[in-house]
C-alpha cells in the first residue's frame, strides 16, 4: 500500500505539475491535511522561509515530501488492516 499511494500521489503531482489544473490541486492538498502539514512543517525545516519568495528547490521539496507523507499514510493504513486480519485469524 505504501508503494501504491506514493506512485498515486506522485501521478496527481505530476498531472498537475504538467497540466496546471486547480481543482486537481485541491484535491492533492485541501483532501491530505496530515500531508499538508507535514509537507509544510518539513520544508519550513529545510528552507529559510522568511524572505519575499520562497528559496529556489522550496516547490519541489514541498511536492517530495507531499508524496512521502501520503505514502507513509498509506503504509499504515495497509500495516493496521494487515494486523486486523491477522487478529481475526484469517
Amino acid at each position: 500500500m505504501l508503494l501504491i499511494g506514493m506512485a498515486a500521489k506522485a501521478a496527481g503531482v505530476i498531472a498537475f505539475r504538467i497540466f496546471g489544473w486547480a481543482e486537481l490541486l485541491a484535491v492533492l492538498t485541501v483532501w491530505d491535511p496530515v500531508g499538508m502539514w507535514f509537507a509544510e512543517s518539513g520544508v519550513g525545516l529545510i528552507f529559510d522561509m522568511r524572505g519575499i519568495a520562497a528559496p529556489a528547490g522550496a516547490d519541489v521539496a514541498f511536492d517530495f515530501l507531499l508524496v512521502v507523507s501520503f505514502g507513509l499514510q498509506c503504509g499504515i493504513v495497509g500495516w493496521g488492516w494487515d494486523l486486523i486480519r491477522s487478529s481475526l485469524g484469517r
